[in-house]
């Protein structure tokens, strides 16, 4: 039969007993329904309950699916669906081929979790869950169209299901996790909110924009499959112990930034022709652990271009694949000790190394190199090129900072300031110094016959590079001294 219940009709399924929506029957209800009692609703193929009202459920029972066949039966949410009043889920049964749910409407989950296993599609759809319950999409095919608003303190997951999308903006100010299970297709996220990715394949075009937070976390792997793209413009976190799978043809290309905060790897679990590559033009960056993060070179490998920054705080950056670069790029090392990975970062190249653009050294922790301190910042099997830009922190006047290009590591070095050069007596009588400064200090240059009694030459305006002095008045003295004090 096909009923139809207009607003001011009120539909009710209550009761122990289960109910039974039978084979090709339609339930249209355009008022509010309560569903109460501990019945479960079985729900013959090619039946349909479509929820143009309001559809409150108030227990934790099933629709089930109890003939098989296509098409399998349907909830259709066109108007808004609450879960409200009973704390274990409300189950949209996977058995026998499944119960769709289709929502083009509201989700408003208050209490429990909605548990989806029959697939389903949608259009411009809102899911609201409050905190710690859960919208679960545990089996099915589902395909969402147009643009999708995940609200509340809770999560809409993807925990088994494969799910489409349709290329819409996907505003989450709640959270978005994929746990298990495919997405697909093509999506726009925006915050403020989180997208987690806990585990299953990414077989999508993912933007994540400024505002978004994309959490990679707990144990297992996660694939990013055959031509799957992320684009991340927000901030995006890597922990656990899982590896990043990508295939053939994938692509993270990150202009915001990416933190890995543990020591796995970006592997290619397919081969296949072009290698799947990370693209940096944000920040890159490497904390919170002391291993290795490696960007393996196994079935072809994947490849790393970086023309924005790579920021190295702890562990090492390990490059067995392709590697590019660009003037833009820039290297940040951050030197708490002397230990390397645990007091500062590093990086490794297993093949060529290609160094370009800006290296940059900062002091945390409040550690203070002396004389003779080295840091063996980069190791490689080969290299090419040099850093056009160097920018160290400031060091004790007597010290100064140097830069060793090895054969197969670049090391900084403290080592003793070059601040008297350019030695010279002149044909005429005048002595000559060159004396080289921090800019912005200034020096004061006095003489003495004795070493006991000394009188004042002059003091230079502050440096800007290199003060070559001239003593006009040394002709006369066989033998003269000369004393300088660097002044702040």
């Amino acid at each position: 039969a096909a009923l139809t219940l207009q607003s001011n009709i009120a539909f009710n399924i209550s009761g122990a007993a289960a109910k039974t929506l039978a084979q090709n029957a339609v339930i249209n209800s355009t008022g509010n329904g309560t569903w109460t009692g501990t019945g479960n609703v079985n729900a013959g193929q090619n039946s349909v309950l479509n929820n143009t009202g309001s559809f409150v459920v108030q227990n934790d029972a099933q629709f089930i699916n109890i003939t098989g066949g296509s098409p399998a039966p349907l909830f259709a949410n066109n108007g808004t669906f609450i879960k409200a009043g009973s704390v274990n889920p409300t189950t949209f049964s996977s058995a026998s081929g499944g119960v769709a749910f289709n929502n083009n409407g509201t989700i408003n989950i208050q209490s429990g979790d909605l548990v989806l296993g029959g697939g389903g599609t949608g259009t411009n759809g809102t899911d609201t869950a409050a905190a710690n319950l859960r919208i679960d999409l545990i089996a099915g095919n589902f395909t969402w169209f147009g643009n999708l608003l995940v609200n509340g303190a809770g999560t809409t997951r993807v925990s088994g299901a494969n799910v489409a999308l349709g290329g819409g903006l996907s505003t989450v100010t709640g959270t978005f996790e994929i746990a298990a299970g495919t997405v697909s297709g093509a999506s726009t996220f925006a915050g403020p909110g989180t997208f987690n990715w806990t585990g299953g394949s990414i077989a999508a075009t993912f933007n994540l924009q400024a505002n978004m937070v994309c959490n990679i976390s707990i144990a297992g792997d996660k694939t990013l499959a055959s031509s799957g793209i992320i684009n991340n413009a927000g901030t995006l976190n890597w922990s656990g112990t899982g590896n990043i799978n990508m295939g053939a043809a994938s692509a993270i290309n990150n202009s915001g930034t990416f933190i890995a905060q543990n020591d796995m790897q970006f592997y290619n679990n397919t081969g296949g022709f072009p290698a799947p590559v990370v693209n940096n033009t944000g920040t890159f960056r490497k904390t919170g652990s002391t291993g290795q993060t490696v960007f393996a070179v196994n079935n072809g490998g994947v490849n790393f271009t970086n023309t924005g920054t790579v920021d190295l705080q702890s562990g090492t950056l390990v490059v067995n694949a392709g590697y590019g670069t660009a003037p833009s790029a820039r290297l940040n090392i951050a030197l708490g000790g002397l230990n390397p990975n645990t007091q500062f970062g590093t990086e490794t190249f297993a093949g060529l190394a290609t160094f370009n653009g800006t290296l940059s050294i900062a002091l945390t922790n409040g550690f203070a190199p002396t004389n003779g301190q080295s840091f063996a910042i980069v190791n490689f099997g080969s290299a090419t090129g040099q850093f056009a830009t160097t920018q160290f922190p400031p060091l004790p006047k007597e010290l100064r900072w140097q830069l060793n290009y090895n054969s197969n590591s670049l090391v900084a070095r403290v080592v003793p300031a070059t601040i008297i050069g350019g030695l010279l007596r002149t044909a005429g009588g005048d002595f000559q110094i060159a004396i080289t400064g921090e800019t912005g200090s200034a020096c004061v240059v006095e003489t003495s016959t004795n070493l006991v009694n000394w009188a004042g030459l002059t003091t230079n305006a502050p440096f800007n590079g290199t003060f070559n002095f001239t003593d006009t008045t040394a002709g006369p003295f066989p033998r003269r001294f000369y004393r300088i004090t660097i002044l702040p």
